[in-house]
């Protein structure tokens, strides 16, 4: 593969930008295939970061002249005609970087007809805590945390003990903007998404083990066959034995639906209405107030929060927005509304910074947010 060739490969620019560890392996077996392309590959790299660096900002005719070239690029894959892009110049290559290097947006779809001036964003830039709550004891985590229960209780990543209540329920919030860790003391690992409380107990009773959610998480659940698995919510009841899955039960005015995501196993589900299903492996339940619905899905689209980004596939704006909204929490304006039959594939990550996010929409959409703070 020539120089050119790389700079020109969705694969290797996606990697530059994101350096993700499935495409360092991509490329390691790629070049231990083709030991005569790693002079070449290396070059690549070098034009490729040089680019980046040397012309980091560029005009607005810059980035709209690359916008629609990207564009047409897509519209010709899709003919399967042609190609184009058959040179890559720097300003291509660092515009293509400014475009997506914050969340690593990869194609974006829109009609320019309705593209809006100016959306305004609500956001309060005040950054809460995590807490964890035990008994009349309160611990505050500034980040990201991960916890841990063992037979002494509660321990932080530095190993060091809390001072918890053992025969009680304990309580962890977790603010926007931010997500947990948590391993249980049956060996379960949770993960706990923006905006969720969960509820549970430093010690398991013998006879089953329940956890109380508000929000979302994503489990991979301990086998015991002895003692089931529960996760409940205000309206759904999730029963397992053993296996991976990802239930969002979020309370507030965001979404007004319940979904549970199977990963690996099974598991039966239980509305507060009666409605009962079992589901397996790449299935996704959906509870609204007015029924149930049973489909199969790609478990990653639903699942990747847990790795610090949001992964889409020919999602309308109006889904992504709303998923910012509920990370973020952040309102967007009625502007928002003309985008929101555009569609977006690729991956958003959860920068600590909502402006990183806000920035790069700002381009893609060639517009512009307005951050009002609550």
């Amino acid at each position: 593969m020539k120089v050119e060739e790389f700079l020109t490969n969705k694969h290797f620019i996606v990697w530059m930008l994101t350096q993700d560890p499935a495409g360092t392996s991509y490329w390691e077996e790629y070049l231990n295939q083709n030991p005569g392309d790693k002079a070449n590959f290396i070059q690549a790299k070098t034009q490729f970061q040089k680019a980046y660096f040397k012309e980091e900002r560029l005009t607005e005719n810059e980035k709209d002249a690359l916008y629609q070239k990207l564009i047409r690029r897509k519209a010709t894959e899709v003919k399967g005609n042609r190609k184009i892009f058959r040179s890559y110049t720097k300003y291509a290559i660092a515009a293509t970087l400014a475009l997506l290097i914050s969340i690593g947006l990869y194609y974006y779809r829109y009609n320019a007809s309705k593209l809006p001036s100016e959306i305004l964003v609500e956001y309060n830039p005040i950054q809460e805590n995590v807490i964890l709550i035990s008994g009349d004891n309160h611990y505050l985590f500034e980040s990201n945390t991960a916890l841990k229960i063992n037979e002494s209780g509660i321990v932080d990543e530095n190993g060091d003990s809390l001072k918890t209540v053992i025969n009680d329920y304990n309580t962890l919030i977790v603010p926007y903007g931010k997500r947990s860790e948590l391993v249980l003391s049956d060996g379960s690992k949770l993960w706990v998404n923006s905006g969720s409380k969960l509820k549970f107990p430093s010690k398991f009773s013998d006879r089953e083990r329940r956890v109380y959610l508000e929000g979302e998480i994503y489990i991979e659940v301990a086998k015991n066959s002895s003692r089931p698995f529960i996760v409940e919510t205000p309206k759904v009841k999730v029963d397992v034995l053993g296996t991976m899955f990802n239930v969002n039960a979020y309370s507030d005015s965001f979404v007004s639906e319940d979904r549970v995501v199977v990963v690996e196993g099974s598991v039966g589900v239980k509305t507060t209405s009666g409605d009962r299903t079992k589901l397996v492996a790449n299935e996704s339940a959906t509870f609204t107030e007015a029924e149930l619905i049973k489909e199969r899905v790609d478990v990653d689209r639903f699942t990747s929060w847990k790795n610090g980004y949001l992964l889409f596939n020919d999602t309308p704006m109006e889904k992504v927005l709303l998923e910012l909204s509920r990370y973020y929490n952040i309102t967007f304006s009625e502007e928002s509304q003309n985008i929101s039959e555009q569609t977006c594939t690729g991956k958003i990550y959860l920068s600590d910074d909502v402006s990183d996010v806000l920035k790069t929409l700002s381009i893609l959409i060639d517009g512009s947010f307005t951050i009002k703070q609550k």
